[in-house]
């Protein structure tokens, strides 16, 4: 994650955050047996916070929209749900509801 999104789940009011990762991805070896061992025991970590959950979706599942990229869906203060993916930073593209706007939570 980076630096300024585990700031942000570590501040006192932390938004309630919900990964959900393909298992393909973690079995994917990135560096050597150390490297992999760090990723994984940060993620536990991480996962181990009360406001955070983290679901992994089985290799054998079959395709889902999830698959084209990383995403995030927002709950705003009135309900309303909305959806973006995330591709280039200047060019995040809205799935449903309102453009979401820049969260004064976790500020740049």
């Amino acid at each position: 994650m980076r630096s300024r999104s585990v700031r942000c789940l570590a501040r006192d009011a932390p938004p309630q955050l919900v990964a959900v990762i393909d298992e393909v991805v973690l079995r994917r070896r990135v560096g050597d047996r150390a490297v992999m061992a760090g990723q994984l025991a940060h993620l536990l970590a991480v996962a181990a916070q009360e406001h955070v959950q983290v679901r992994v979706i089985p290799a054998e599942a079959p395709w889902h929209t999830g698959l084209a990229g990383p995403f995030v869906l927002i709950r705003l203060p009135d309900g309303a749900e909305t959806a973006y993916r995330l591709c280039r930073p200047s060019r995040a593209r809205r799935l449903t509801g309102r453009r979401p706007g820049r969260t004064p939570a976790c500020p740049a």
